[in-house]
């Protein structure tokens, strides 16, 4: 080989690598571009640690001490870690949950509007009976459903929402079960339902969605009422009737709940007992 000949070759050896690195440059950035593409267009993703339910929380009318009464506090200490559902009540009534969300995003401040903001819609519920339970839920009542929200959580930020975790359907027909003994429920033996909860928001056209929040209810009969299953009589009940529950959602969570029968009306159930 000639002297020129070699020195080409060796040049072209070591131009080669170089070629390689610029063509793999070009590569990452036709990436970069496509990615900036996708999140300008807006996309629907789970970020997991982005929009985080931290906890269901407790209210009742009696321990409220600011603000209007019923309404959750953001607050930590308030947190409810399970819940009870009576369903020996006059009437099927559902199970509120009142979930505190939180947006971990850093505030991004851009002309002077926070970008980060998540704008809570929806929070998705899955009813999931104990394993081996004989209980399906009709199409009419499924067990999962969307229940609506309406708030935005800026970053750093928590709020707590009130939504239904379960409706009154799905005690009508848990009540069903239990009475055709495919269910054992009784005012000592619970039986125990898990509410999956997740929350789902916008940011900038983008959806979010956060991990599912996984709460327990024992749901029971006749366990929250002040006199159990020994129901009486309307005329025999004090006036009025200090004994009314939570003063929010009478029939779930806490005890101390009085109804009655009212034998003027064939021995119906009245829950709260009235006051006169």
């Amino acid at each position: 080989m000639s002297e020129d000949g070699g020195r080409r070759a060796t040049e072209e050896a070591r131009a080669q690598p170089r070629t390689q690195r610029q063509a793999g440059l070009s590569r990452a950035a036709k990436v970069a571009v496509a990615l900036a593409a996708f999140w300008v267009q807006g996309c629907t993703a789970k970020t997991n640690g982005v929009l985080v339910i931290l906890q269901n929380q407790r209210v009742a009318a009696e321990s409220v001490s600011t603000g209007p009464a019923c309404v959750p506090t953001d607050e930590l200490v308030s947190a409810r870690f399970s819940g009870v559902l009576d369903i020996a009540l006059d009437k099927p009534i559902g199970y509120q949950v009142f979930p505190l969300i939180q947006n971990r995003l850093s505030s991004l401040l851009v002309g002077g509007v926070e970008r980060n903001s998540l704008a809570v819609s929806t929070l998705h519920m899955k009813i999931e009976p104990p394993a081996g339970a004989m209980l399906t839920f009709p199409a009419e009542c499924p067990a999962e459903f969307a229940e609506p929200a309406s708030a935005t959580i800026e970053p750093g930020e928590s709020r707590a929402f009130s939504a239904r975790g379960m409706l009154p359907c799905h005690t009508a027909v848990i009540q069903q079960a239990a009475a055709a003994g495919s269910l054992s429920i009784t005012q000592t033996q619970p039986v125990n339902f898990t509410l999956s909860i997740k929350a789902i928001a916008e940011r900038g056209g983008d959806t979010i969605e956060s991990d599912e929040f996984r709460f327990g209810v024992s749901v029971c009969a006749y366990c929250l009422q002040q006199q159990g299953n020994a129901t009486p009589s309307c005329a025999a009940t004090p006036k009025p009737n200090p004994y009314k529950g939570n003063g929010c959602t009478p029939g779930q969570d806490d005890p101390g709940l009085l109804c009655c029968l009212d034998q003027t009306q064939g021995g119906k159930v009245i829950c709260p007992a009235p006051d006169f």
